[in-house]
């Protein structure tokens, strides 16, 4: 549900890649273009367990370690969360590593 998943996801949001899929390099992923690939069903479509590791909070910020285990592939990511004004968390940043 694409737009469920864009209601978690602040407008600044970006995945940042180190190295993944065979570069040497950083890549970024902003919002719009993600969502896009969702839609498209290029993205996701395998079910995964979510496994929270540890969630630091620092006033409106918070950090977490989490795993989406799937059958296809298991990703374990720094995911960043900011506060809005209206008091929800939003995730701003995800930063994947491929297992």
């Amino acid at each position: 549900n694409v737009s469920k998943l864009a209601s978690y996801l602040d407008a600044n949001y970006r995945i940042v890649m180190n190295q993944l899929f065979g570069s040497k390099e950083v890549s970024i992923v902003d919002r719009e273009f993600y969502l896009s690939k969702i839609k498209s069903k290029e993205w996701g479509g395998d079910k995964r367990t979510v496994v929270i590791h540890q969630t630091l909070l620092n006033g409106l910020t918070a950090c977490s370690k989490v795993s989406f285990i799937g059958k296809k592939s298991t990703f374990v990511s720094l995911i960043t969360l900011v506060k809005d004004v209206k008091g929800s968390w939003k995730i701003v940043s995800d930063v994947p590593t491929i297992k």
